[in-house]
């Protein structure tokens, strides 16, 4: 059963394949494609498989060598548009170390955001813009960059708020009660770019005494094993989805309950928070539902708990001669209308 232009052909579970082939009985335009297959296949064996032609269309992410062999495909394009998703740091603040803001507010100031945003989209034709909210893109109507002080690089800062908290310098490291202050930087072991990322954070709060130990899991375990059960300090990954940012963003940044965390993998919040985001879903007028999500925002950014750090890009591969079908953005793909070029 379907309610768009195609429907369901078959499923080959030997090739990794689902095909929908045209409707003919959908009610709106016909259809330009016979068919459409779908293929699942691994992220790293995407570039290989668009290069000899398998497929005609795959996202590339922010993996620079994925980027540059699509670069060298004469009979390919790289599409670009903003995306609808951004990358933060999450800190867990149900450990030890990290259930006090104050020192998670030294550790967001002794991270570089600018060095960790140019590393990431290194190489992929993207500059790209520090992000200060945690719920609008700089597309959306009522963005603000509420990351004040929090959101500056300012690794002395971060040494004083350290020792505001009683962590105290002794030797290379700091430490409090006789516990040395140090975390656990988690990433997939599958991403270069994540482990060079991991490396870059450990490098930057070693500065302010802090010890980072990196820890590089499989990516199928990253979640499901790591960041779902909260056996993590810190780690970053993206969020998308913020058409709607009160609704969606509601369940990330509420308090956990004894049901459970829902999305909030920092564990942690206030009544303060809850109170402007309640307040912010209630709201039937746009213009003052989006300045109670701004407040809302103000308000996590000093908790600190999670850190965004940019707005994805929407880069992907195609075909050349592939039409109406490519880096989104906002937007959404209109099925019936995807065909090829002559």
């Amino acid at each position: 059963m379907t309610g768009g232009p195609f429907k369901f052909a078959g499923l080959d579970r030997a090739t990794k394949t689902l095909t929908v082939v045209r409707d003919e009985q959908w009610w709106g335009r016909p259809a330009l494609l016979d068919k459409i297959v779908f293929r699942a296949l691994d992220v790293a064996a995407q570039p290989g498989a668009f290069g000899n032609g398998e497929i005609d269309f795959f996202p590339i992410g922010t993996e620079e060598p994925a980027y540059r062999l699509v670069q060298r495909n004469p009979d390919a394009q790289i599409r670009r548009a903003g995306a609808t998703g951004y990358r933060h740091i999450t800190m867990n603040g149900a450990s030890d170390v990290l259930r006090d803001a104050r020192v998670r507010r030294a550790l967001a100031r002794a991270i570089d955001r600018r060095k960790i945003l140019e590393a990431d989209l290194r190489g992929i034709g993207w500059s790209g813009n520090l992000l200060g909210n945690h719920f609008l893109l700089p597309q959306q109507k009522g963005y603000q960059d509420n990351s004040g002080e929090v959101g500056k690089c300012d690794p002395q800062a971060a040494r004083k708020e350290l020792d505001a908290a009683g962590w105290f310098l002794r030797g290379e490291y700091r430490t409090k009660r006789g516990v040395r202050l140090e975390i656990d930087f988690l990433a997939s072991s599958d991403a270069l770019q994540g482990r060079n990322r991991g490396r870059i954070i450990q490098a930057m709060l070693k500065e302010v005494g802090v010890r980072v130990n990196l820890r590089f899991v499989p990516v199928n375990q990253l979640f499901e094993k790591f960041i779902i059960p909260g056996n993590f300090d810190m780690t970053v990954f993206e969020w998308s989805g913020i058409d709607f940012p009160a609704t969606w963003s509601r369940d990330r940044y509420m308090q956990p309950e004894e049901g459970g965390i829902q999305l909030n993998f920092s564990r942690t919040g206030t009544d303060q928070i809850d109170a402007a985001l309640n307040a912010a879903v209630a709201e039937t007028e746009e213009t003052r539902a989006v300045e109670k999500l701004n407040q809302a925002d103000r308000l996590l950014w000093q908790h600190a708990a999670v850190i965004p750090l940019f707005q994805m890009p929407d880069l992907v591969a195609s075909r050349g001669t592939l039409a109406n079908l490519g880096a989104q953005g906002f937007s959404s793909i209109v099925y019936q209308d995807i065909g090829f070029t002559r």
